[in-house]
């Protein structure tokens, strides 16, 4: 990514930990951190926990930088896009969270569960959209035995989990319009499977060209 991303990127984290801090005075003691499949809350923390979550973001770009520098795999331009539109819509993510912990306790009549399933399926969708795209690494993506051991196992599985990652972002944003614990539940249990059925699927790849050979 360029430049200018980056530096908007940065500019976006730390005016939101700016913004936690100048609120944290007047949160009350316990904060909600936890929402269940229902996207009700389901579990509080003492509200120092929001100190460290607003720097989450701040951490996964560091972090993400300086693993870009160390890891040869990733040294190529088209590649580094990838992985920098990965890691801004990662931090992103961890922003609005952070934000939705904050905003809940000063306007507790929001409909939060919609801007939960919102942002989730924005986030899958995006991801899905770019995992075709990433070349093998030791960071991101589906590593397992299989994918890194051969550069053809890799491709047709984050192919595979591409489709996969933006079909189940599509439905957590037509989820956005319903409320149903349900329904939640079932779609979560179909990402488990789906994940479960990519990492099976890129082992049925490697024996089968193992076995051409």
């Amino acid at each position: 990514m360029g430049k200018i991303s980056k530096n908007i990127m940065w500019i976006l984290s730390v005016l939101s930990y700016a913004g936690i801090i100048i609120c944290y005075p007047r949160l009350p003691e316990q904060i909600p951190t936890y929402w269940n499949l229902g996207y009700e809350i389901d579990g509080w923390s003492n509200k120092k926990i929001i100190l460290f979550l607003g720097l989450l973001p701040v951490i996964i770009l560091i972090l993400c930088d300086e693993r870009l520098k160390i890891n040869n795999r990733m040294n190529n331009k088209k590649y580094t896009k990838v992985y920098g539109i990965i890691k801004y819509a990662a931090a992103l993510l961890l922003i609005a969270f952070c934000w939705i912990s904050v905003i809940i306790v000063f306007v507790p009549y929001v409909k939060m569960e919609f801007i939960l399933r919102a942002v989730l399926g924005i986030f899958f969708i995006l991801l899905g959209n770019y995992m075709p795209a990433l070349k093998s690494n030791y960071f991101i993506g589906i590593r397992n035995r299989w994918t890194m051991s051969d550069a053809y196992v890799w491709r047709r599985t984050h192919k595979m989990g591409g489709y996969l990652f933006i079909l189940f972002g599509l439905l957590m944003a037509v989820m956005a319009f319903f409320q149903s614990a349900a329904v939640n539940r079932v779609v979560f249990e179909l990402l488990i499977i789906g994940i479960l059925g990519v990492n099976m699927y890129s082992y049925i790849i490697y024996r089968k060209i193992k076995s051409n050979l």
